[in-house]
């Protein structure tokens, strides 16, 4: 019989002293049963089919029918309560409405109308999942170079969806995790773990540069519900065009530059000229978010922050699981492009990433 082991997401803990957070991971006890799975699948929605395990850091799966449906099947951790859940839902369906252009994961019900189905497995514990509509596409990092056109298209998604998700308003958008923007500091302990000298002076300008010229401005920046997670494998694109957005799963209430800043980290991968992949996409969400100055003037200390969160995460999940297929896959990019950026002084890379629109420094 087929086993599905897998490591807890991380999870965030107080440290001792109670004024910082950091990662804590955490394995999961008891391995899930593909025939769990499946049982889980007919029982609460009616559909038999091949199950195979996608890539990524949750469990999900993609259902293929004997009709050559496909469907994903998004399984629930504990951390994963139902008001979370019914966030993503209500985030997509809001950003559905707006009609942005692009396909979406969209909840599908199961056949007694709830948002997820749940199949007892023992001792009543209970198997929780959602069946999610497939969406078709070739991730951003797999579809080539990016065009100037394509990166502003993305701009423009992205300040559509923003625009479209602020009128959401669920308690449960408050909240934080191990990706949360505005708690970027909480991994700036690890980077102790850091062995080599280079990188270890690197990472520590990095944070430097979001602690002192991010973090304080923050809270007065303009808020909203974000993605937050825009990378390069949960955009798809198709035909040179953007063709889907996947995984609502971190959407949070945030700075709403954060989605632009998060976006263009991923973007700016493996090009040698970074801010000015930057400047195209901040020129396409400006056209439809105008941004003010504290935003722009932010930008780039936020994108240094999510550089050094994720290498940061890395390292820690190197101790606990050094082998797991799937987290560390942007870890030597996040490195190269930390690299890159560690000797462009912040006033020049806000002065390159505006240089596409209107606005005089």
């Amino acid at each position: 019989m087929e086993f599905v082991r897998f490591v807890g997401l991380v999870e965030l803990a107080r440290r001792e002293s109670g004024s910082k957070e950091v990662v804590r991971s955490m394995a999961s006890a008891d391995p899930i049963k593909i025939n769990d799975v499946a049982a889980l699948l007919a029982d609460s929605y009616g559909i038999c089919g091949n199950l195979s395990r996608l890539p990524g850091e949750n469990i999900n799966y993609l259902v293929t029918t004997a009709a050559d449906e496909r469907f994903v099947f998004k399984l629930a951790g504990e951390a994963q309560t139902s008001a979370f859940l019914e966030l993503e839902h209500r985030a997509v369906e809001r950003a559905h409405a707006a009609e942005l252009g692009i396909r979406l994961p969209r909840l599908i019900i199961t056949r007694s109308g709830e948002n997820e189905g749940r199949y007892p497995i023992s001792e009543g514990a209970l198997l929780r999942g959602r069946l999610i509509e497939f969406v078709p596409g070739t991730p951003w990092s797999d579809a080539g170079l990016s065009t100037p056109e394509r990166l502003r298209e993305l701009g423009r998604i992205l300040a559509g969806l923003d625009l479209a998700l602020a009128d959401v308003e669920l308690l449960a958008a408050h909240r934080t995790h191990c990706w949360d923007l505005t708690m970027a500091a909480q991994h700036r302990a690890s980077v102790a773990r850091i062995e080599n000298p280079a990188k270890r002076r690197i990472l520590e300008r990095s944070f430097h540069l979001y602690a002192a010229c991010a973090a304080p401005r923050l809270e007065r920046l303009p808020h909203s519900l974000i993605h937050a997670d825009a990378n390069d494998e949960n955009v798809l694109v198709e035909n040179g065009r953007i063709v889907g957005l996947l995984d609502f799963g971190d959407c949070l209430f945030n700075p709403t530059i954060c989605e632009l800043a998060i976006a263009a980290t991923y973007a700016m991968f493996d090009r040698p000229d970074p801010l000015q992949v930057g400047a195209e996409i901040v020129a396409g969400y400006h056209s439809e978010r105008p941004l003010m100055r504290d935003e722009l003037e932010v930008l780039f200390p936020l994108i240094c922050g999510r550089l050094s969160v994720t290498v940061t995460v890395a390292a820690e999940r190197h101790r606990i699981a050094p082998d797991h297929p799937n987290w560390f896959v942007t870890e030597q990019r996040a490195w190269d492009l930390l690299e890159c950026l560690a000797d462009v002084d912040p006033a020049d890379a806000v002065s390159e990433l505006t240089s596409r629109i209107e606005l005089v420094y």
